[in-house]
């Protein structure tokens, strides 16, 4: 039986196969115009302003994604676990609810394993300094993990997410013999960027309730579907404006990197560390 894509779109031709991938088609041309403008333009030295005219599609690609990403996570798993029967939809919850917590562990222990071993990024310039955090900092981390899948605000998680900022604060011990103590100090503060773990699991609890609700929830059920199905108008036409997006940042970057030789092998260092924890999280984990 015929498993490749060419031949469900189309036995008789590829047109329907070029039809149905004409995304993931343009998303490639996208990226080979990208690098050749980039590495074309770059003996022209050209100014900063001219470098952020280029790149400044792309920008409006990420900002589009980060604009989209909330309320598409939302209306999907809000949905999605409505849909479910109230035993079912239960387990189905808590059982995401462990999942994101081990994932999680087990993602961070990936990642500090190979940022340590790998180094990506050592060769750009600045000095990466490595192995000098404590025991304490790696439990802070997961921490402020456990703390995340609780926000205290919604709305706050949209915007801001939990973390923990160690700092030194050096006092005098005796002014007599002018010694000074240096005592660690930790904060937990509020950072800029999306708690997404606290989003994703006020989402599958709400649509667990919205489900127990029984005929008084269907209302807000029905909104979450609605929504769900514009966002997924939307987030079409951004994918047709991604080509355009992919070439300016691709362009954009290669334009600002003085040293390119370098930057590739730092990316492919980065390439190679998401790869291998990618392999190693699905294969295992």
């Amino acid at each position: 039986m015929p498993t490749s894509s060419c031949k469900k779109c189309d036995p008789k031709s590829t047109k329907g196969c070029l039809i149905k991938n004409r995304l993931l088609i343009v998303s490639m041309i996208g990226i080979c115009l990208g690098i050749t403008l980039g590495l074309g333009l770059r003996p022209a030295s050209l100014s900063e302003s001219t470098i952020m005219w280029i790149g400044i599609w792309g920008e409006l690609f990420l900002r589009m994604l980060k604009m989209i990403i909330i309320p598409l996570i939302i209306a999907c798993l809000v949905t999605g676990v409505g849909a479910l029967e109230d035993k079912a939809s239960g387990r189905l919850g808590i059982a995401t609810l462990v999942y994101i917590i081990v994932t999680q562990i087990i993602g961070v222990m990936i990642g500090i394993m190979l940022a340590v071993s790998i180094r990506p990024g050592t060769n750009l310039g600045d000095e990466a300094q490595f192995g000098t955090a404590s025991s304490t900092e790696y439990g802070d981390t997961f921490a402020d993990m456990l703390r995340n899948l609780f926000p205290e605000n919604v709305v706050q998680a949209c915007l801001q997410h939990v973390g923990t900022e160690v700092s030194s604060n050096t006092s005098k011990k005796n002014a007599g013999f002018a010694t000074n103590l240096t005592k660690p100090s930790k904060l937990v503060i509020y950072k800029d960027g999306t708690n997404l773990l606290g989003i994703v699991v006020f989402s599958l609890v709400f649509g667990w309730r919205v489900h127990a609700a029984g005929e008084v929830g269907k209302p807000v059920y029905n909104f979450f579907v609605g929504v769900s199905v514009v966002i997924f108008k939307m987030l079409t036409l951004i994918f047709w404006y991604a080509p355009l997006g992919i070439a300016s940042l691709i362009a954009a970057s290669i334009l600002r990197v003085e040293d390119i030789s370098t930057a590739f092998l730092s990316l492919g260092l980065l390439v190679l560390s998401v790869v291998v924890g990618n392999l190693f999280h699905m294969l295992v984990v």
